[in-house]
């Protein structure tokens, strides 16, 4: 489906029954603050050719970006561009085109596995408030703190996106204790990975492809969660260690 705005572009389309439908949603920024670009450099976001915004990014190179694979859901590299070195949504800041999507085969939306997506982009992306960030070349571990940045709602009955860039830190949550969580929704694959402060902090909707950062390396994806900032459903997102190879592949 075509994201016709940042609520329908950060729902999980599939789920098991119609109730968490209902509840399941894209991430975004709860509990956070406000940042800048000269933080975070390597954050870009994703418009339609109308300007409207609905997913963030992470240039990982000088043409290449990685975002989820379900910010890609009814569009082709014709529909959107990508725009790096900007704090607000007002801005254009360095503006480029799409060339090339590459999403893993293995992508579907009823169990989200494998949700990443390479941007190619038609020229190198630089200026004075844009640089690349690394791969995630270390191990994250339950109770490390990350930080994962966004332009998605504040709330999460929230209808429009955070103008200005935000940011939080959040905690890494284990494995086991988020399976269980999501046990009656859906179960989660080998490539997801779980972290919130229960019903503090959060990514919501609209922080869908965005950075998790832990050492000041990429090492998530914002995929997807229940809700924004609940207690009993923190925020999942993809392992970027779990997904580097397609990634690298990608961008040869």
């Amino acid at each position: 489906m075509k994201p016709t705005s940042v609520t329908f572009v950060f729902l999980l389309l599939v789920v098991l029954n119609e109730t968490c439908a209902n509840a399941v949603s894209k991430l975004r920024i709860i509990g956070g603050k406000k940042t800048t670009i000269n933080q975070t450099k390597y954050i870009v976001s994703l418009r339609l050719k109308n300007g409207e915004f609905f997913c963030g990014g992470t240039l990982v190179a000088k043409r290449y970006v990685v975002t989820a694979a379900h910010c890609m859901e009814g569009l082709t590299a014709r529909d959107f561009n990508v725009h790096g070195g900007v704090t607000y949504l007002n801005q254009i800041g360095v503006r480029r085109s799409v060339q090339k999507i590459s999403i893993p085969k293995s992508f579907n939306m009823k169990n989200v596995n494998m949700d990443v997506a390479v941007l190619k982009l038609d020229k190198p992306m630089t200026g004075r408030y844009i640089a690349p960030i690394r791969l995630c070349s270390h191990r994250i571990r339950t109770n490390d703190w990350v930080k994962v940045s966004g332009w998605g709602l504040t709330h999460e009955n929230g209808t429009r996106p955070s103008n200005q860039l935000r940011t939080v830190n959040v905690r890494m949550i284990s494995k086991q204790k988020c399976k269980r969580d999501y046990r009656s929704v859906m179960q989660l694959s080998r490539t997801m990975m779980c972290g919130s402060v229960p019903g503090k902090k959060d990514a919501c909707s609209g922080d869908s492809g965005g950075p998790l950062v832990h050492r000041g390396e990429l090492c998530g994806i914002v995929s997807f969660g229940i809700g924004c900032g609940r207690k009993n459903f923190p925020g999942v997102y993809t392992t970027v260690n779990h997904v580097k190879r397609f990634i690298r592949q990608s961008m040869k």
